[in-house]
């Protein structure tokens, strides 16, 4: 029986391990590992490093996306977006297959989370259940007040993630533009990267938001209306 999160939390999915952008040896093994999911180790878990837009929350929903392929149960939980939970909510997941929490360095100096964790992955290791995490900072850079989390952490594999060059922005634009049907020049490319955030998941949100102004008003991709959305954003925020 598994816990209910009671948690509004959607994977994304355009997240595939078969459309990360890896070209560098980290980020390769890294998917290469993943792609095997069904062989990771419980008592070897998987720390993802990287700055945001690395491509980090995009791995760890990838996982859980192949895990519901391979018949095995999942959870993914992004920290930073769910700081009104306790931390009870760790409490029974080891019962999942996989568990995949994104954020893990929020955690540091928060001692109730902190011994959550730490439980967590014992209780994983005696389950059998599989741990991938996800940090800015490796392990012995977050701070945990908590040496024994730190070390525990420290036994799994860490993989430091590369950010994204703007080639590769404007490849993982392109991309995604063709799985949503959208067909822009590469005008039109460069001028949503000049204007836009950088931030890959931002992008992200940004083409869905593209895509459905295109929809409601049966229009193309084109520089003014990608202006018309990014003006539209502005509005909203000021």
């Amino acid at each position: 029986m598994y816990p209910q999160l009671n948690l509004d939390i959607q994977l994304r999915v355009e997240y595939r391990l078969d459309n990360f952008i890896a070209d560098a040896p980290p980020a390769i093994e890294l998917q290469q590992r993943l792609q095997q999911l069904e062989k990771l180790r419980a008592d070897q878990p998987i720390v993802i490093v990287g700055e945001s837009g690395s491509g980090k929350s995009h791995l760890l929903q990838s996982a859980c996306h192949l895990a519901g392929e391979l018949g095995m149960s999942s959870c993914y939980l992004p920290l930073a977006e769910i700081d009104q939970a306790t931390p009870d909510l760790l409490t029974g997941l080891e019962q999942f297959d996989l568990i995949c929490i994104d954020d893990i360095h929020t955690l540091a100096g928060q001692s109730a989370w902190e011994t959550g964790l730490f439980n967590l992955y014992n209780d994983c290791r005696e389950q059998q259940c599989r741990l991938l995490f996800a940090s800015r900072l490796r392990p012995a850079e977050c701070g945990f007040q908590l040496a024994d989390l730190t070390s525990r952490l420290g036994w799994g594999l860490v993989y430091a993630l590369p950010n994204l060059n703007d080639q590769q922005k404007k490849a993982l634009v392109n991309q995604r533009g063709k799985e949503l049907g959208l067909t822009f020049d590469d005008a039109t490319c460069d001028y949503i990267m000049q204007r836009c955030h950088r931030q890959t998941d931002q992008l992200m949100q940004f083409l869905d938001q593209l895509d459905q102004h295109s929809l409601a008003g049966q229009r193309r991709i084109t520089v003014p209306l990608v202006r018309e959305v990014i003006e539209q954003q502005l509005g909203q925020r000021s």
